[in-house]
């Protein structure tokens, strides 16, 4: 079954009703409840062996799934499992090599999470790819305590302490590659639910170009990170791609003329000529202990991970008004409620109006599968879509059916949509008079924002995503 797991997931499987049966040099064997040569010949060109398909009843499948999933050295109560013996079989190579091969294959299918979640029944393991979670394995009870305590171990955790949240980390490598996995684990009523953030080591590969921003907003962007002070603030829920835009608006301006300083929770990738600060609230290292102490280190540049706290939003404020260029995220769901968050904070609005140079609100969509992207006529909710943002509507859109690259769901990779204002004379007027988001979004758009639905709209229009997608992600 080594040839499958390496190439074909899980899920994948499930959704189209398929058992391993056996593998031989040249062929694999699969039972299907439904004879699909199509399905055969995605698996053909998946693994390079021939498919055999098998025809078999339901409950003979669901034996065949049950027999497939993995057995180790344990099958009693979690809570009556000696300390050490758990320990013990959770270094056993069973337990290591599923640990391994489940986080091998969430690499390889280019999944940011991997989320392990313990049910009254079973335990669930699901990938997030592209934003979205995909259960890859549906496992029973039994495999949760030596799967979790061999997490616990790798991440130097407690592996008795099952009542209270932890949080670490460990190395790992796959191939030439290098990740940092960061792991949460937290107490539910059915046992731990297990998360691991996997994060790739070494210099990233990102330029502002490659994010998907449109022409007329990354001469915007890189107009804010060109001044010599001010603040810059991307804004969006957790996941929208807020980090990696900051990211890689700094690597284009770390030229070596510049002291750039970052404060972060967790530093999740490591650049070169940067002085990179991870807080540490145990210890009192907060985001606020941090900038405060950064100000005498002379930097150029600081890049806040998150403003989160009153006393963090003033010490920025003010770093951004006394000749520092401050990259900073915060959650807002648009561009103009940054302004009031901000207020809310206890920021006075006469020094946001000063020290704002501009704000992006951001999310990610998925694209649209290359490998099977196929025509249709848009429907008129559709069509009423695109006039409702003052779009003309094409003849034609575009969607993916669903093949082996993109494993059925038809979207593979994702791309930024965004809308960026430019805080000038008019927009700071209205924040110093505390105006409502909607009115200074208004005064935005007439000046030349695209707001972020329209945007969204506009890459449907060029058929880079679907209005499905961008509808998902903008709340609109």
């Amino acid at each position: 079954m080594d040839t499958l797991n390496s190439r074909v997931s899980f899920d994948f499987l499930r959704r189209n009703d398929i058992a391993f049966i056996e593998e031989g040099k040249d062929y694999i064997k699969l039972a299907s409840v439904k004879e699909d040569p199509y399905i055969g010949d995605i698996l053909r060109r998946l693994t390079g062996k021939e498919i055999i398909l098998e025809k078999v009843s339901r409950e003979e499948l669901d034996r065949l799934l049950k027999d497939s999933i993995p057995s180790f050295d344990i099958d009693i109560g979690e809570d009556s499992i000696d300390e050490k013996r758990l320990e013990n079989i959770a270094s056993e190579a069973p337990v290591v090599k599923f640990v391994n091969d489940i986080i091998n294959e969430a690499i390889r299918r280019g999944a940011t999470d991997i989320h392990i979640e313990q049910f009254e029944e079973d335990v669930e393991v699901r990938y997030r790819i592209d934003g979205v979670l995909h259960t890859v394995k549906k496992l029973p009870k039994y495999v949760a305590p030596p799967v979790v305590s061999r997490i616990k171990i790798l991440a130097k955790l407690n592996i008795a302490e099952k009542r209270l949240p932890q949080d670490g980390k460990f190395p790992h490598r796959i191939n030439s590659q290098e990740f940092d996995i960061r792991v949460s684990t937290l107490p539910s009523i059915y046992g731990e639910s297990v998360v691991l953030r996997l994060l790739r080591k070494g210099e990233l590969d990102l330029s502002l170009d490659t994010l998907g921003f449109s022409r007329g907003d990354l001469q915007k962007i890189r107009d804010f990170i060109s001044r010599p002070y001010g603040m810059v603030l991307v804004t969006g829920p957790t996941g929208s791609g807020k980090t990696t835009t900051l990211y890689s608006a700094i690597k284009e301006i770390n030229l070596g003329d510049r002291k750039i300083i970052t404060v972060e929770d967790p530093v999740e990738y490591t650049l070169k000529g940067l002085v990179q600060v991870q807080v540490n609230p145990k210890i009192g290292l907060t985001f606020a202990t941090a900038l405060r102490t950064i100000l005498r280190q002379d930097p150029d540049v600081i890049m806040v991970g998150e403003i989160r706290d009153p006393e963090t939003a003033q010490i920025a404020v003010q770093a951004s008004l006394t000749g520092h260029l401050v990259l900073a995220t915060l959650h807002t769901n648009d561009a103009p409620s940054a302004f009031t968050r901000l207020i809310d904070m206890g920021v006075e609005e006469f020094l946001i109006a000063s020290a704002v140079l501009g704000v992006m609100s951001q999310r990610l969509v998925r694209k649209i599968c290359e490998g099977c992207k196929e025509e249709y006529s848009p429907t008129d909710k559709e069509l009423n879509a695109f006039l409702s943002v003052g779009i003309e509507p094409p003849k034609k859109l575009y969607r993916g059916k669903g093949c082996e690259e993109c494993e059925g769901t038809g979207y593979r990779g994702r791309t930024v949509i965004a809308e960026v204002l430019t805080v000038n004379d008019d927009v700071r007027s209205l924040v110093i008079k505390k105006a409502d988001a909607s009115l200074i979004k208004e005064k935005a758009v007439e000046e030349g924002m695209t707001p972020l639905l329209a945007d969204g709209i506009r890459k449907v229009r060029e058929g880079i995503t679907t209005l499905e997608e961008v509808l998902r992600v903008s709340q609109e």
